[in-house]
């Protein structure tokens, strides 16, 4: 989508440790209309999939909720928990989180997701899938389908979307970035 390049290469920056960094328009500061740009195409894409709920990562994704307003879905926010949690009262999906060196849950309260669900999964970036991976856990433990996993900024250089293709699950880009570095700048995979 040459509208996200566009944006990423005028506003995104890549840090000395090779972070991306997309807060003025899609993180720290959310440009509504911009967002709701990158929405309406991951909604074309999935159109036809026959979702019932979009599943986001602690409500951090604007995209997802604009994803989740244009398909007329409720949004279904997996919220991180500092304090354990009963696996009787939710599902839980562990993330193991690369960018931050860290080790957190995610839950879903078991009320909000069934066996009769089909979920899209919306998120910002995948690089190694680590946070997606812990929201697919949640689905498959509901006994729910995945219909797919809709994605803003893909690092392609890294596994993340392999990994979720491997395990036969549709993985939508709006970009996919082949490298990124502070000196050279950002590269991206024609689509």
């Amino acid at each position: 989508m040459k509208l996200l390049e566009n944006r990423i290469l005028r506003d995104g920056r890549v840090t000395a440790d090779g972070v991306l960094t997309a807060d003025g328009f899609l993180g720290d500061m959310i440009d509504v209309s911009f967002a709701a740009e990158l929405a309406a195409e991951l909604c074309k894409r999935f159109e036809n999939a026959g979702a019932t709920k979009v599943l986001c990562a602690s409500l951090q994704s604007a995209v997802a909720l604009l994803t989740a307003l244009t398909l007329d879905l409720p949004l279904v926010s997996a919220q991180r928990s500092g304090a354990p949690l009963s696996d009787r009262d939710a599902y839980i999906g562990r993330v193991v989180s690369y960018t931050r060196s860290e080790v957190y849950d995610l839950s879903v309260p078991r009320k909000f997701l069934s066996r009769s669900d089909k979920v899209l999964i919306v998120t910002d970036f995948i690089s190694r899938a680590n946070e997606t991976l812990g929201l697919v856990d949640i689905v498959e433990q509901a006994g729910a389908a995945i219909c797919g996993v809709g994605c803003a900024i893909e690092k392609s250089y890294l596994p993340g979307a392999k990994v979720l293709a491997d395990k036969g699950i549709r993985v939508e880009s709006l970009v996919r970035i082949e490298s990124m570095s502070a000196s050279n700048g950002v590269r991206f995979i024609a689509q």
